[in-house]
């Protein structure tokens, strides 16, 4: 049996609007299959008026994608120091 790697992707990702986020779920839907894959996204990115719109997130989005760590935090430079130092406890061969 073949050992699969363990990889990253870290970056916003759905429900979030805007082309990078809809390309790492579609990037995350095609390493699913190929990897021990983790998640790392925003659980908030930037402040509403920045946004044409009335949100950060698809329209009529309710809820989060399932297995992904909504930990980041664009407000705090610390999530991303506790994000990062949890993916080298688990050992990740790629990010």
């Amino acid at each position: 049996m073949v050992k699969r790697q363990k990889v990253a992707l870290i970056g916003p990702i759905y429900p979030y609007r805007g082309g990078i986020a809809q390309y790492n779920k579609e990037l995350r839907d095609a390493l699913e299959n190929q990897a021990e894959l983790t998640t790392y996204s925003f659980k908030r990115l930037y402040p509403s008026f920045l946004y044409p719109g009335k949100s950060d997130k698809e329209e009529g989005v309710k809820g989060w994608l399932q297995g992904v760590r909504y930990v980041l935090d664009a407000y705090s430079p610390f999530s991303v120091r506790r994000a990062a130092h949890k993916l080298l406890l688990m050992a990740m061969r790629r990010l």
